[in-house]
């Protein structure tokens, strides 16, 4: 799956109990999707994961920045069910 969109809120930096470092953010996602006729408006928040070694190349992520995540979908545990992006690939998006 690949979303694009601009950071929200950025959560403090933490580690798993193995020690990997694990950054969490809102990737705010707005585009226009033709529908038949005519558009729809599409806009959502998604909760992001980064784990591992990629997240000290973004330690300097600023709410606002456009990016664009690479990923796979999955829920957050077992107990609770709300979809996370496990983000393996992120590109920062240079505004024109």
């Amino acid at each position: 799956m690949v979303l694009e969109g601009q950071v929200g809120e950025i959560k403090p930096l933490r580690h798993t109990p193995a020690g990997f470092p694990v950054l969490e953010f809102v990737l705010i996602h707005e585009s226009t999707r033709k529908l038949g006729l005519g558009e729809r408006h599409i806009q959502f928040e998604m909760p992001v994961l980064l784990i591992g070694d990629t997240v000290h190349e973004l330690d300097k992520l600023q709410v606002l920045t456009q990016l664009k995540v690479e990923g796979y979908v999955q829920p957050r545990s077992l107990k609770f069910r709300q979809l996370v992006l496990h983000a393996e690939r992120i590109e920062l998006i240079e505004r024109k």
